[in-house]
């Protein structure tokens, strides 16, 4: 019964961000009661809302962690919603890797898998 112990940490590190070393967050956002026609995708996030996006570094180690256990909460939501963003985070790792975050109040995508959003979650963002 050794393998699956040994293959839980394998599995998590694959699929949880919160698993790696991150030396720092990139807090790309906007209010979320910003209203567009369009819907905006993760990748047109910073074109799209250039003029009132607000950029924060974050480098404490403790509100990384906070940040990164409020993700691990999260539900995976099977109706494969995209979120019309309005926060984007990139989790840079001490690997060189990125996790990115792209998220609506009712929608997040972590690495392009979407989640439920929770109020928990998405006040830790608006608070930044």
């Amino acid at each position: 019964m050794k393998i699956p112990f040994l293959l839980l940490p394998c599995m998590l590190a694959f699929f949880c961000p919160n698993f790696k070393n991150s030396e720092r967050i990139e807090l790309r956002k906007v209010d979320f009661g910003i209203t567009s026609i369009f819907t905006v995708h993760c990748d047109g996030f910073e074109g799209f809302f250039d003029d009132e996006m607000e950029t924060v570094v974050i480098s404490r180690e403790k509100e990384i962690e906070r940040t990164k256990e409020a993700i691990s909460n999260l539900e995976i939501d099977t109706s494969n919603y995209q979120a019309d963003v309005r926060a984007k985070l990139l989790f840079f790792h001490d690997d060189n890797t990125v996790d990115t975050v792209c998220m609506s109040s009712i929608g997040v995508v972590l690495n392009g898998k979407s989640y439920k959003p929770d109020s928990a979650f998405v006040k830790i963002i608006e608070e930044y």
